[in-house]
């Protein structure tokens, strides 16, 4: 049995799936497999994953008809005999020891996920170049709460997890055309805090060691050019935190989690609503409207929470509107205020 299984969904990609694959073949850690899920490709990445798979014997494919990302995914999960999984887009590539380092990080720190910053590289006419990292939280060792749940990054593929807790809460990739990967990282965090326990069970690094290809112009910015043609992609996002409420109902973790929940749902609401374009907002509130009803909350912990709640539930979208808006506007101004209160209290309250 492999210590680790990366699994590579694989769709019109021939230009790239070359550099992808030689990247893992040339792992310094060798105890790997790689499952390369042909979702179907119209053009010749079949051809290539079958001589690759022909070359080293790590490598596995299996062709199917196109089902999407995530479904692809899942099916490499299905057939994963790895202790520990991680991801790669098939554009995308690994450093030479990412794979050595995740498995000697997760089991040093004894956690369930380990996840490392991330290089981005922008194509030009003659190569390849690095225009940046990502970093989102510091190094360290986290539990779940309120900071950790939302500030991990929503990428699966510069992590690794510990396959034991994904088989012991069944968890799979939501099928959604976009940020399904979100709500696989967030159904884990939650189910690993369960299964560690309550100890940490997240290990950030700030190691650069996967590389994301820049080749396709960003969600955000196609929807702000064409709001109508993407915004089903953009109402995706929202839908996420409904995939992982049922996720809790299923395995009885509402009670102690819902809190927490509350929180991030919320805090989502507001932030996408500063890039989400006027004429998506009606649709977008009746997304919410549509999940609250169905989910029964009615206590969103706070008077003001349960206010705009209530207005999105009785379908007054422009109190609602007016309501995410001011929330916006005054969160800012009263972090500040609290912190004034709090220097004063140190420094004259005795």
């Amino acid at each position: 049995m492999p210590e680790i299984s990366v699994i590579i969904p694989v769709y019109n990609a021939e230009k790239y799936i070359a550099r992808c694959l030689d990247s893992l073949i040339q792992q310094t850690f060798r105890d790997i497999e790689v499952i390369c899920i042909d979702d179907g490709s119209p053009d010749n990445c079949p051809q290539i994953l079958d001589d690759y798979a022909n070359k080293d014997s790590r490598i596995r494919v299996i062709h199917q008809q196109n089902a999407g990302a995530g479904p692809a995914r899942n099916k490499g999960l299905e057939v994963a005999a790895g202790k520990y999984i991680m991801f790669c887009d098939s554009d995308d590539w690994y450093e030479q020891t990412m794979c050595e380092f995740m498995r000697d990080t997760i089991e040093k720190y004894n956690v369930a996920l380990v996840g490392t910053h991330a290089i981005f590289h922008a194509e030009t006419r003659t190569q390849t170049k690095r225009v940046g990292s990502i970093g989102v939280i510091p190094q360290g060792l986290y539990k779940l709460n309120d900071f950790s749940m939302l500030a991990l990054d929503g990428s699966m593929c510069n992590k690794i997890f510990r396959k034991s807790i994904l088989e012991q809460f069944q968890i799979r990739i939501p099928d959604l055309k976009y940020v399904e990967d979100y709500a696989f990282i967030k159904m884990f965090q939650i189910a690993a805090h369960k299964a560690m326990n309550g100890n940490a069970s997240v290990y950030y690094s700030p190691a650069n060691l996967y590389n994301y290809n820049l080749n396709n112009v960003s969600l955000i910015g196609k929807l702000k050019e064409n709001p109508e043609l993407y915004g089903d992609k953009y109402f995706d996002s929202i839908r996420t935190y409904e995939h992982i409420f049922y996720f809790l109902q299923r395995h009885n973790l509402w009670e102690e989690n819902q809190k927490l929940f509350k929180f991030a749902y919320l805090t989502f609401i507001r932030y996408n609503w500063i890039d989400l374009p006027a004429s998506l907002r009606p649709r977008y509130l009746e997304v919410i409207r549509d999940f609250v009803k169905s989910s029964q909350i009615t206590n969103w912990d706070g008077l003001y929470n349960n206010w705009m709640m209530k207005q999105i539930v009785q379908g007054r979208d422009s109190t609602a509107s007016r309501a995410i808006s001011l929330w916006l506007y005054l969160c800012p101004k009263l972090f500040r205020l609290y912190g004034y209160l709090t220097i004063y209290r140190k420094l004259f309250v005795h």
